[in-house]
């Protein structure tokens, strides 16, 4: 017998963003689905106005007088569906259309005995921004890899896989307890380390899952992991903090203890890593003297490499996608790529580490691409 999923989707006032997610599901390939829907304070008449735009029916709509946050919205999903498998679907993500037949077959022919009671696909990083009547993709790139289990160790790490990426049973779910309402951030991942505390993930190698952000949306629109910086950056040491000193929450595993502790120095070192790297860059193009300089990203990284360029080349300003509908950043103006002429034999460096490849295949693909000198 094929067994029904419980789809869980948390949102408030997005109803574009709303829109798209009940598109997702309900072109599952993968039908035996209950979609519950968690406004959480919104306007409920704005959401039936979506569900009827979509004529989707098969679900389940439960309206917060008040917010009460993500977390407790997951949890309320969760304790008014029945399914015997769950995945928490937010507004703002998407599915490949065989991501649950896929991923379901996936974790049901797992081998007995290993405690695996959830999978999770790889996922897509989308990258996008809001126009006044849809949402226009800037790029897609991959946003994580992996096979076999996911290690308890790594997740203790980081947080490697978005919830739109997991499926799990719900007896995993009622033995480990629900979502952590306490926490206004990082609950995915706190749920994810008392998971792996008693259970086992698997990871199918196939990127079915879209993680969408949009670095330039603030307020209601915008990303936690963007708009909320500083709070993942105060819960991050909070909870790691909390799992040191009590480590019976996610089990007696000395390397995973030795992980938490030194989380934060190895995310510092890694930065100073990327910092090293970006000053060889930029050492090398000031070696080379290009008459014009942009540098692609005004974010924290394009403003260090500004502050080393600008007194020995002419810096023009930023290339940035996501910011350019800001005329200057650090009394630079910013440009969009697309909109940009004129680069040839100009330099451009590449503020990005962890997405070099893609922005340098985006800037060798644009008009005059070929004569850049991309450092």
């Amino acid at each position: 017998m094929t067994p029904l999923v419980s789809v869980i989707t948390r949102t408030r006032d997005r109803p574009m963003l709303l829109s798209r997610a009940i598109e997702s599901v309900m072109s599952q390939s993968y039908k035996p689905i209950e979609h519950v829907i968690v406004n959480d304070g919104g306007d409920a008449l704005r959401v039936q106005e979506v569900l009827t735009a979509s004529g989707h029916s098969n679900c389940v709509v439960i309206n917060n007088s008040v917010s009460v946050g993500m977390e407790a919205a997951s949890n309320i999903g969760i304790d008014n569906s029945t399914g015997k498998y769950i995945v928490i679907h937010d507004d703002d993500d998407s599915w490949h259309l065989t991501f649950l037949e896929e991923l379901l077959n996936f974790l049901l022919s797992q081998p007995k005995g290993m405690d695996i009671e959830g999978a999770v696909s790889l996922s897509n990083l989308v990258i996008e921004r809001l126009g006044d009547n849809e949402v226009e993709t800037l790029s897609v790139s991959q946003y994580n890899s992996g096979a076999g289990l996911i290690s308890l160790y790594r997740m203790a790490y980081v947080n490697q896989y978005p919830p739109i990426s997991f499926v799990f049973s719900r007896a995993a779910h009622n033995e480990i307890g629900g979502f952590n309402e306490t926490l206004p951030v990082l609950g995915d991942w706190d749920f994810y380390l008392r998971f792996l505390s008693r259970f086992n993930i698997a990871i199918l190698p196939k990127h079915l899952a879209n993680y969408h952000q949009r670095p330039s949306s603030d307020g209601i629109y915008g990303n936690t992991v963007v708009a909320q910086k500083p709070i993942h950056l105060l819960y991050d040491n909070f909870l790691r903090n909390q799992y040191a000193r009590n480590p019976q929450v996610i089990g007696l595993v000395p390397s995973l203890l030795a992980s938490l502790a030194v989380g934060n120095d190895q995310k510092s070192d890694k930065k100073r890593k990327d910092l090293d790297r970006l000053t060889k860059s930029c050492l090398s193009l000031m070696n080379d003297r290009p008459d014009r300089v942009y540098i692609f990203g005004a974010s924290e990284y394009g403003l260090f490499c500004k502050d080393l360029l600008a007194d020995y080349v002419k810096v023009e300003g930023f290339i940035d996608n996501f910011h350019h509908g800001l005329s200057r950043i650090d009394g630079y103006p910013v440009f969009e790529l697309d909109g940009l002429s004129g680069l040839t034999g100009a330099a451009v460096l590449v503020s990005s580490v962890g997405n070099r490849e893609v922005i340098v295949d985006q800037l060798r693909q644009s008009p005059n691409g070929a004569a850049l000198r991309i450092y």
